[in-house]
């Protein structure tokens, strides 16, 4: 299954962790790829673990979590009813 993260925080590079031990792939959105947790995060899953933009991460995922902080929530929910609406929240 493919997993869209919304946010690089602590929560969702862990959850990111979770879902790669079952053998999902999942992609981290955050404001920044160059940022360096997201950078480790990505070096340490492989292939299988890669970032890009929020609307990136939402338009890779089967499934779409939201970890972000709640000021940026309104604006994914924006994004995905004008693009995304094909996969699960």
């Amino acid at each position: 299954m493919k997993v869209g993260i919304l946010g690089s925080g602590d929560v969702g590079l862990k959850l990111g962790e979770g879902f790669l031990a079952l053998g999902d792939t999942v992609k981290i959105g955050t404001r920044n790829v160059s940022k360096e947790n997201v950078i480790s995060w990505i070096a340490k899953y492989g292939q299988k673990a890669t970032a890009g933009s929020f609307e990136e991460s939402a338009s890779f995922g089967d499934v779409v979590i939201i970890a972000t902080l709640w000021s940026w929530t309104p604006r994914f929910f924006a994004f995905y009813v004008k693009n995304v609406q094909t996969c699960i929240l």
